[in-house]
């Protein structure tokens, strides 16, 4: 096994973080990082007639982007990338430096 820093996902979305988050995921990357996040509402397997674009907002660094239409509401897609192009500029920022 390999231990890889985890985050809070909430924080990284700009909500307060949960005091104990039951879930964790790892994100296979370059340097492997895993979300830690409170709830799992479901897993889903959609058809991509389902899925809603992205609005032209042109703000490509925002962590959501696009949904999934289920019963009338739209329920966000979480961008990947960007989720660790955030979390890149917060080690960058980092006092630790080289771990």
């Amino acid at each position: 096994g390999v231990i890889v820093p985890t985050y809070y996902l909430a924080g990284l979305l700009g909500y307060a973080a949960a005091e104990h988050p039951r879930w964790v995921i790892s994100l296979r990357h370059v340097t492997p990082v895993g979300l830690a996040f409170e709830s799992l509402d479901s897993h889903r397997r959609i058809a991509l007639a389902d899925v809603k674009a992205p609005s032209g907002t042109g703000d490509d660094s925002r962590p959501t982007r696009g949904g999934i239409i289920d019963a009338g509401a739209t329920i966000p897609l979480l961008h990947l990338s960007s989720l660790l192009e955030i979390i890149e500029r917060a080690r960058s920022k980092s006092p630790i430096k080289g771990r």
